[in-house]
């Protein structure tokens, strides 16, 4: 009877409420509106452009950020899709501080231009920093934007992009203050046809450091990624493994809890690659090359990132009892 009737409606008044999503009320932002949201000026990728690497800055003015702020979150929005598709391969960001000297424009993952803030890719999420913790932003610093295009090239695969980062400042106090930098390896050669190449990198932490999240970046024949703590005793714990890494799918793997990791430990950041046929055919690359580091997708990365920080001497936090 209700379909013969036409299905008429209900009583209005005792439907749900209706759904209502960040994104579509911070113009695609997950966490809502931000406190501060930066752009980089337009750029057209062109028709020819395949595999495209791009640093590009906006210092912020007086009126975009009038004082100091500590902020507790950001978002990246890479800013153009065409045809449905993602044409952003990765970007990062990074500050400057106001009167700092440029880096070289290289992402070298020590020091690289335009880090600090971390990267996203296929299946990131916004940085959400634990309560307590923030992150430094100057006024008068410039925001980098390090963009990676990568896309089929011909007549009419132009495009215009505008990445954009939104910032969400800290409400409460911050007692710690959080940096990220990779440990990363830039002289390896993957030779051709090569199965189960294994390249690592390692550093000894200076301070007693927190770490808050591990990202481990390569590109299309990495399979595996590891990370390893030697402490100063000799102990060693795994702190991370992803046995099936996959290019297409890089995940930041935030600790529900900050890891203290003593003065003096040894971080070891371990990749596998795969250089066969086999893998080729399956992700579209070259394997008859001898494969060195390089921001292109048919070159290789080998870079592990830490979002961590650093305790000074004397101080104390419950997450000691982790170690």
């Amino acid at each position: 009877k209700w379909v013969d009737a036409g299905a008429p409606g209900g009583d209005k008044s005792k439907a749900p409420t209706e759904m209502r999503f960040a994104e579509a009320e911070s113009g695609g932002y997950s966490l809502g509106k931000p406190d501060l949201i930066v752009k980089m000026d337009p750029y057209f990728v062109s028709d020819e452009a395949q595999d495209l690497q791009g640093i590009f800055t906006k210092t912020l003015t007086e009126e975009m950020l009038p004082h100091d702020v500590t902020v507790r979150a950001w978002e990246f929005r890479a800013g153009t899709y065409l045809k449905g598709q993602d044409t952003v391969h990765h970007m990062c960001g990074g500050l400057r501080e106001p009167g700092a000297a440029a880096a070289a424009e290289s992402a070298d993952g020590k020091g690289a231009v335009g880090l600090e803030l971390g990267c996203i890719a296929g299946g990131a999420e916004a940085q959400v920093l634990p309560e307590g913790y923030g992150r430094d932003l100057k006024k008068g610093s410039t925001i980098i934007f390090n963009m990676h295009y990568y896309k089929r090239g011909g007549p009419g695969t132009g495009y215009m992009n505008q990445a954009e980062v939104g910032f969400y400042f800290a409400q409460g106090p911050v007692k710690h203050k959080v940096r990220s930098k990779a440990i990363g390896n830039l002289a390896f050669e993957i030779p051709p046809y090569k199965t189960n190449y294994r390249i690592g990198a390692a550093e000894v932490l200076a301070k007693d450091t927190l770490i808050l999240a591990y990202w481990p970046h390569a590109h299309l024949r990495a399979t595996g990624a590891r990370y390893t703590a030697t402490y100063p005793d000799g102990r060693k714990e795994l702190l991370l493994d992803v046995p099936r890494y996959d290019q297409s799918w890089q995940v930041t793997y935030k600790l529900k809890e900050p890891k203290l990791l003593p003065k003096g430990t040894r971080i070891d950041v371990e990749m596998l690659f795969d250089n066969s046929a086999d893998r080729a055919a399956k992700r579209t690359f070259n394997p008859n090359l001898i494969v060195r580091f390089g921001p292109r997708t048919q070159d290789e990365m080998m870079l592990g990132f830490l979002s961590y920080a650093e305790l000074e001497p004397g101080e104390t936090v419950a997450a000691q009892q982790q170690q």
